[in-house]
């Protein structure tokens, strides 16, 4: 585990993605699948890019696992895919989201570009007290996901992803306790086969920090700005 990193560990319950926004253009997780033998399924080298192939799959046989676990856990929820994906049908979203409510040991984030998917889910169930929900939002185009998000009542945790920071994204109107109460936010980040890196601005990275101070909302990034750490996280027992 990289302990710059929010979570602890990593919980696949589904492979495979497909393209929304600019933010997806160098996915990370696609890289990991196009150069990975087990996953050439779902990802393919394409013009010298990793690009999803566009199967989804859920992945059934992981949904005990969490409940094996016997310390506790910040869990990332899906890295490899996006558990409200369309393709993903909402039963096999059921049955994660039941296996969240039931590992209360564990606190569980989950990362989504479909934010109307998710809003739409939760408008008709319950926020599992100890799932931490969360948006990705790479510029100001994206800021109805943060709206989407700020819809769905009852969670002790709302979360936005501003990663990859793409241009200076506004949200001290979104923050607060009962508002956005989480922010992560880091650049594009490059890998081995040289891949251009979209610039991210200091200036973009310190006014968002500077957001999140005013209204007292935790604030975290794994790159040091100005020498100091930022790696802030809400509750770890939600209540």
């Amino acid at each position: 585990m990289d302990t710059r990193d929010w979570w602890d560990i990593q919980w696949t319950t589904s492979l495979g993605c497909t393209r929304v926004t600019e933010g997806c253009r160098f996915c990370s997780a696609a890289s990991v699948a196009a150069y990975s033998p087990d996953l050439k399924d779902y990802a393919r080298v394409e013009a010298g890019i990793p690009r999803w192939s566009g199967i989804v799959r859920p992945l059934a046989t992981s949904l005990m696992q969490p409940e094996r676990w016997r310390k506790p856990y910040r869990v990332f929820v899906s890295p490899s895919s996006d558990l409200f994906h369309d393709k993903l049908p909402i039963d096999f979203v059921d049955q994660v989201v039941s296996t969240i409510d039931r590992s209360r040991t564990h606190t569980f984030g989950v990362l989504t570009k479909r934010s109307g998917r998710m809003r739409d889910y939760f408008d008709t169930r319950r926020v599992p007290p100890n799932l931490r929900i969360g948006v990705s939002v790479e510029s100001p185009s994206e800021i109805s996901r943060v709206e989407d998000l700020l819809a769905i009542s009852g969670a002790g945790v709302r979360w936005v992803s501003v990663e990859p920071m793409l241009a200076h994204v506004p949200l001290g109107a979104y923050l607060g306790h009962d508002q956005v109460n989480w922010v992560t936010a880091g650049p594009e980040l490059g890998d081995e086969m040289g891949y251009a890196i979209r610039p991210c601005r200091l200036e973009w990275m310190l006014s968002l920090r500077d957001e999140c101070v005013v209204e007292s909302v935790p604030f975290f990034t794994k790159h040091l700005l100005y020498g100091q750490a930022y790696r802030e996280q809400p509750d770890a027992r939600l209540k």
